[in-house]
């Protein structure tokens, strides 16, 4: 199992062992393969995603020992002929807790402080997936945030909407509840 760690500390889980931003590379792999999870990805582009500067016959070298190295980790990579992916069932991550988005750390923001030098393109994905999943835990919390106001539990209420304004300082429903 692989559990994605991705609002606070960022940390990937490979069973019981963790692999942190610091193996810049194999972080990258995971994290892109299990936000992807159940995605088919072509080597080529998997390739080109991880290893940019590298010729073909040598980015395709490093992508085979990358890939063993994460089997060898315990990760249940699944590789055959052109393509790579990770089961849909086997990646769990912070972000979606229990479909929701709200985990201990719902208000933080996805991978944060997180800045890889791995690849233009890697870094055009992690900007795009920081906006999506970003816009998923601003609207739990905005649900969370309504259902507190029906209520009447404005210290709730007040807590959420500076949450939401976290991550989205121009966000109305949180601004009008502050106000409200």
């Amino acid at each position: 199992m692989i559990t994605l760690h991705t609002l606070g500390d960022a940390v990937i889980k490979v069973g019981d062992r963790e692999v942190r931003p610091t193996s810049p590379i194999m972080f990258a792999a995971l994290l892109y393969l299990g936000v992807e999870r159940g995605q088919r990805v072509p080597r080529a582009a998997l390739q080109e995603l991880l290893f940019p500067k590298a010729g073909e016959r040598s980015g395709a070298h490093s992508l085979r020992q990358l890939l063993y190295k994460l089997r060898q980790l315990g990760a249940p990579i699944q590789a055959d002929g052109d393509v790579v992916s990770l089961p849909a069932d086997a990646v769990t991550d912070d972000y979606s807790a229990n479909g929701n988005g709200a985990g201990p750390h719902a208000h933080a923001r996805f991978l944060d402080i997180y800045a890889p030098r791995v690849s233009d393109a890697f870094d055009e994905w992690l900007d795009r997936k920081r906006a999506q999943i970003g816009a998923g835990l601003r609207r739990n919390l905005a649900a969370q945030m309504a259902a507190r106001r029906e209520v009447s539990d404005w210290a709730s209420v007040e807590r959420i909407a500076h949450e939401i304004l976290a991550g989205d300082a121009f966000n109305d429903e949180a601004t009008y509840a502050l106000a409200e």
